[in-house]
């Protein structure tokens, strides 16, 4: 290279070979642009200046040194540019993935909030009717039973007038509570379909199961001892219709709401506070 340097019309093509042989080593290679091309120049420039001294050529280097670091700052500011563009693009895509993600995640949060009973959590009556269907065509691939409860609190509207809209409210949110606690299956869904009307959907569950269910509903409510001092019995109950079908191709999910809601209706006529089953002879108190 000091040899070379002698030649004053190549200073400047040694000078920028150096360089680009240096810009090109450290993007190929990912390092700090800057930083290292600093380093890589440097040694080359003092390497030269070890070589023109050596063969005793140092007026011819002091021309080189010149066009070399006009070059190296032109191309060094040039770097700087091209790595602040770099890191503004990436805090650019990493601001535009975070909001991508908080996009999804509100996104998630808003369908999940539509799936919901605002007062009480539990399923609303879109998601019943989305589950319901989904279960009601497994039933009739696996020909297995479904069973539904419907489950309307006594006296709803004696107790709102006596003890208020809030405490209605708290009423409803201990109910929903109880047959949350009844539906333990990750399978089971509890929703809340009008009112003071509860429904507990129990995939793979026959008569039996669906029954013991009930029973277990009432024994809950009678635990809890929810005061209602404008019921007979003193305190909060519920009347239960229980339907169970094996879903199949003449049939539809429609049909098993419907039988359910004529057994509550039985229950509630027969005096509330009470579980009726809907079998093939009518309606069968348990």
């Amino acid at each position: 290279v000091g040899m070379v340097a002698l030649q004053e019309p190549v200073n400047a093509r040694i000078a920028m070979a150096i360089l680009v042989v240096c810009f090109t080593i450290v993007f190929c290679t990912g390092m700090q642009p800057l930083r290292t091309c600093v380093r890589i120049a440097t040694t080359s420039f003092f390497l030269t200046a070890l070589l023109c001294w050596a063969w005793g050529h140092m007026p011819a280097f002091w021309s080189f040194a010149f066009q070399f670091a006009v070059i190296f700052a032109g191309m060094a500011l040039i770097c700087h540019f091209m790595m602040r563009s770099h890191r503004q693009t990436f805090l650019h895509e990493q601001l535009l993935h975070h909001d991508r993600e908080r996009l999804t995640a509100l996104t998630d949060q808003l369908a999940d909030l539509s799936l919901k009973d605002a007062l009480t959590g539990v399923a609303n009556r879109r998601r019943f009717d989305e589950v319901l269907e989904r279960e009601w065509e497994r039933g009739q691939r696996q020909q297995s039973p479904l069973a539904l409860l419907f489950v309307d609190v006594d006296h709803f509207k004696a107790y709102n007038d006596h003890y208020g809209h809030q405490a209605g409210d708290d009423c409803l949110m201990a109910v929903a509570f109880v047959l949350q606690d009844a539906g333990r299956r990750p399978g089971d869904l509890v929703a809340r379909y009008g009112g003071e009307e509860f429904v507990l959907l129990l995939p793979d569950t026959n008569g039996e199961g669906a029954k013991d269910t009930a029973r277990r509903i009432q024994a809950f409510l009678q635990q809890a001892a929810l005061p209602h001092a404008a019921s007979a019995q003193g305190m909060v109950t519920a009347s239960i219709g229980v339907a169970v079908m094996v879903p199949d191709a003449c049939s539809r999910a429609a049909e098993l709401v419907a039988v359910a809601d004529r057994a509550v209706y039985a229950a509630k006529a027969a005096g509330r506070n009470g579980v009726m089953v809907a079998e093939a002879q009518g309606f069968v108190p348990v």
